[in-house]
């Protein structure tokens, strides 16, 4: 509908959609440091990216928009309240939980921590109202998700054990180890430098505002350890107030110190997005070359001859949804994986070479040690097979 509208290419648009989510919540959050330390307001922006930087979900997803409308909340509510505001906040929420299925909940959950610290009937209202138009929404719009995300919640297992599993994970390719050195000593030299001046704002004085904020995240995110409620998404709420910490510094005696520091880890802060090439391999990105290859296989393969297809987890979503009943599929989740030689072919795309790298599999090495039959190949994804499951085709 949007690209409709706007006549955008739909690449434009998720391109608009990532600069407003990141405008979103870059100048809120500026706006609500900034009224708390009037010089502090860049330095708390640019230490909570760099700290969040592997637990910020931002995507071109409904939750990531959500996510930077829920900051504009928190920046509204430095504003004194007025008919304005209030009503600005409601229309907020109600378009936040249309967006996304829990984001509201963040706020909901804040609203009804705010009242029992301030013992405020204006926010106990907030809270009721808010909670009431969530249930409306979730009953009306998404009743089926919203039975399933409660059945889901009860019965999942937590997800921090994967979280740990991913921090722990031994690198193998020489250029990750030094780039996964200096974006450790990055992240905790960060949180640390802000842990260190909330610890000393919470021993002076901290805004309602600031404490509600913190205990939200504090208490969304210790319920996963208990239930399957995405508990690691508020991780970056808690640490709003925690990004205060970098802005106190600034303005006591610490400055000079607080000044040079800082500017030495936004230059290091390189090495985080060199370990992120190697480290996430949940690729959210689709290039035209890989699209070309999937549709490639989708026409050409034979499909049906049961086999088993190595791809990316992306890839395989795709295939799928094209060929639902045709094959049998396994992407890089699979317990087979990395043993190339279980399966009968591969798309190999971008992503799926991430995947490999880490057990030091490259293109050459696999199409010389596999002995593949290489049937397409665009310079960037191609289809190596081993038996007859492809479809006779002119050449390309």
């Amino acid at each position: 509908m949007a690209t409709s509208v706007s006549v955008l290419e739909l690449a434009n648009f998720e391109f608009l959609l990532y600069t407003i989510i990141g405008f979103l919540m870059a100048t809120a959050l500026y706006v609500y440091a900034s009224r708390a330390y009037k010089n502090g307001g860049f330095l708390a922006v640019a230490a909570f990216f760099v700290a969040m930087f592997y637990f910020l979900n931002y995507q071109c997803v409904p939750f990531s928009l959500a996510f930077g409308l829920l900051f504009l909340l928190f920046m509204l509510e430095t504003r004194q309240k007025s008919f304005n505001v209030m009503l600005t906040v409601l229309v907020l929420f109600t378009g936040i939980s249309l967006t996304h299925a829990f984001v509201s909940l963040f706020f909901v959950l804040y609203l009804l921590i705010r009242c029992i610290l301030n013992r405020s009937k204006q926010y106990g209202r907030l809270f009721v109202m808010t909670l009431i138009i969530y249930l409306v929404v979730q009953v009306t719009q998404a009743p089926f998700l919203f039975a399933e995300n409660v059945r889901m919640m009860i019965t999942l297992p937590t997800e921090y054990s994967s979280m740990v599993k991913a921090t722990l994970a031994p690198v193998s390719v020489p250029t990750d180890v030094v780039a996964q050195m200096f974006s450790r000593a990055v992240t905790i030299t960060t949180i640390t430098m802000c842990l260190v001046g909330f610890i000393m704002l919470i021993k002076r004085k901290m805004r309602d505002l600031d404490k509600a904020i913190f205990l939200t995240g504090i208490v969304y995110s210790a319920s996963s350890i208990a239930f399957f409620t995405l508990g690691s998404r508020a991780i970056a709420i808690f640490f709003i107030p925690i990004s205060l910490g970098a802005s106190y510094l600034l303005e006591n005696r610490f400055r000079p110190y607080i000044k040079s520091l800082s500017l030495a880890l936004l230059i290091l802060f390189v090495f985080i997005l060199l370990h992120g090439s190697f480290y996430d391999s949940q690729i959210m990105f689709e290039t035209k070359e890989a699209y070309y290859a999937e549709n490639f296989t989708i026409d050409h393969y034979n499909w049906a001859k049961p086999s088993l297809i190595l791809a990316h987890y992306r890839v395989i979503t795709y295939l799928e949804t094209r060929k639902p009943n045709a094959t049998y599929y396994e992407s890089d989740f699979s317990p087979l994986f990395p043993r190339l030689k279980e399966y009968d072919s591969i798309v190999y795309t971008f992503g799926l070479g991430k995947n490999l790298l880490k057990y030091n599999y490259t293109t050459e090495r696999i199409l010389l040690e596999e002995k593949l039959n290489l049937v397409y190949n665009n310079g960037f994804s191609y289809l190596a097979i081993r038996s007859s499951n492809f479809s006779e085709v002119p050449p390309e």
